[in-house]
């Protein structure tokens, strides 16, 4: 799993150079990326009680791969590596108490704990990613095929 993180994290660092060759020094709000992919995400599970929704549930994980994109380039702060971001993303989904929540609550929990603290947190998108019923290696596969 360490190596899947440091390949994702690598090719997410590749691309974001791509657009800015110093990205990193921009400080680039990528937590309001993420907050607003949720609202994006919850489009697509439907929301709307008042109204027959089905959920797009393709659609859903596809916003949760581009949560997790923003929030890969969130964890790039200071004078941080790969190597150093993946153990930390792997301690936390490793430690990481998993609540039952359903995918609007696993999505209100991140977007709310991403603007509470203008950042990303791995264990909050781990709870959303289970509550979508999205794991490691479908991310994975998901992510590598979105970035090349």
């Amino acid at each position: 799993m360490r190596q899947q993180i440091l390949t994702m994290l690598t090719m997410q660092d590749s691309m974001n150079t791509k657009v800015h060759p110093q990205w990193i020094e921009q400080n680039y709000e990528w937590y309001r990326a993420v907050w607003i992919e949720c609202g994006e995400l919850m489009d697509h599970q439907g929301y709307k009680w008042w109204k027959k929704q089905t959920p797009d549930v393709e659609q859903v994980k596809l916003e949760i791969i581009d949560i997790w994109h923003f929030g890969m380039s969130a964890l790039f702060t200071g004078a941080k590596n790969t190597e150093v971001i993946a153990d930390a993303i792997l301690a936390d989904w490793q430690s990481a108490e998993l609540p039952e929540l359903n995918v609007h609550q696993a999505t209100e929990a991140l977007a709310s704990w991403c603007l509470a603290n203008q950042s990303f947190s791995v264990s909050h998108f781990r709870h959303l990613m289970l509550a979508a019923d999205l794991d490691f290696e479908q991310l994975y596969i998901a992510s590598l095929a979105k970035m090349c």
